[in-house]
């Protein structure tokens, strides 16, 4: 059955084969006239931004993504986009699939749909194969790769992501006590949880509480969550075992602290006790 469109959803359709009918005129004259860059960013560049915002939705939702890339088998062909991923190793293929759907609904992408979406384990020969191609350029740039076969895939023609960036994120939690009623602040910072995915960082949020009765300039106590960038290649397990190395992140996250809690009580004197740090294990 072939569902009737009225209304404003015809003239969406309308809209959108229009501009897919300009896109592909815009992308062959590019071509023709030797740009190909240019004409193939216009034939797919949809496909790609809408494809790079699933990568980045599902790596935030902790689904790693080892590899991506778009590819099709002939000239003529429709592209698939491909995602390998370590966590179907750890989880079975539906309830992956269900994930990576429910992250492409969220993002909603026009370009493409769930039929157009296939997951490989990181171990298969295509995922093997596109790593090794993204593995021959030192800089972080998507590959166009021509042939006729990645792995055990037939190909024509393959748009390789660049690798995921997976920014890691160190929080902390700054409590401030006020000395009985003068302007005296003791503050003790707490090293918190890992955030991995995460792109927010500075401070998160700020958080006090009053009494019935009390006036704002009578408050104790405030508590201030503060998320620190931990720098690329640094991991998890290099922060657990040097304890050191997580003392100029909590400087940082003091310091952002310190900035938002003076615009409240700028006449504020704190005062820092030893860092806290929390059990990870």
């Amino acid at each position: 059955m072939v569902a009737q469109l009225e209304g404003e959803d015809a003239v969406t359709q309308a809209k959108l084969r229009h501009m897919a009918v300009e896109r592909i005129t815009d992308a062959k004259l590019l071509i023709d006239g030797g740009r190909w860059w240019y004409g193939y960013y216009v034939a797919v560049g949809e496909h790609i931004d809408e494809g790079q915002a699933l990568i980045e939705r599902l790596v935030q939702e902790d689904f790693d993504v080892s590899v991506a890339f778009w590819a099709k088998a002939t000239d003529e062909g429709l592209w698939q986009l491909f995602i390998a991923s370590s966590s179907l190793s750890t989880t079975s293929t539906s309830a992956a699939y269900h994930k990576a759907y429910l992250a492409l609904d969220a993002i909603g992408a026009d370009s493409f749909s769930r039929s157009d979406l296939n997951l490989l384990t990181v171990e298969s020969a295509v995922a093997q194969a596109a790593m090794e191609l993204r593995a021959k350029t030192a800089r972080k740039l998507p590959i166009r790769f021509h042939g006729k076969r990645l792995g055990t895939l037939s190909v024509n023609e393959v748009y390789i992501y660049p690798e995921v960036d997976v920014p890691l994120r160190q929080s902390f939690l700054v409590t401030y006590v006020r000395q009985d009623n003068s302007n005296e602040w003791r503050a003790t910072t707490r090293r918190m949880e890992f955030y991995r995915g995460v792109k927010v960082k500075g401070v998160a949020s700020y958080s006090t509480a009053l009494w019935e009765g009390e006036k704002p300039e009578d408050q104790k106590f405030a508590l201030i969550s503060v998320f620190v960038e931990v720098a690329d290649g640094v991991t998890e397990q290099a922060l657990h075992g040097n304890p050191v190395m997580i003392l100029p992140l909590a400087q940082q996250a003091r310091t952002l602290a310190d900035e938002m809690f003076l615009t409240k009580y700028p006449d504020a004197r704190i005062t820092h006790e030893q860092l806290i740090q929390m059990s990870l294990s």
